[in-house]
């Protein structure tokens, strides 16, 4: 199951975006890396969201929301239209800069 928390506790706020999303599909295992969809969001409430993750300093929010597309098999067949859409957001407040 996709622990989004987990993910966030990892990432500093520095991190890029790739790294951000490294760090998921790295730690989802059993799950098809290349259909792991991350969305990162710094400052997600503000009416300006920082755009920049060189740009965060501590005190900002960091929003982190991983989607997966499970299929369902069974005897090694996909079952068509059978498809679990799962989802996790965690949100933290960046305290290493």
């Amino acid at each position: 199951m996709l622990s989004a928390r987990a993910f966030v506790t990892r990432i500093l706020s520095s991190a890029s975006l790739t790294e951000i999303q490294d760090i998921v599909k790295r730690n989802c295992t059993g799950l098809i890396g290349s259909q792991i969809n991350v969305e990162t969001k710094w400052n997600p409430d503000d009416a300006t969201p920082i755009l920049d993750p060189t740009l965060v300093e501590r005190g900002d929010v960091v929003q982190v929301r991983v989607d997966y597309d499970f299929r369902l098999v069974t005897g090694g067949l996909v079952l068509a239209d059978s498809v679990l859409a799962m989802s996790a957001t965690a949100r933290m407040i960046v305290a290493n800069y």
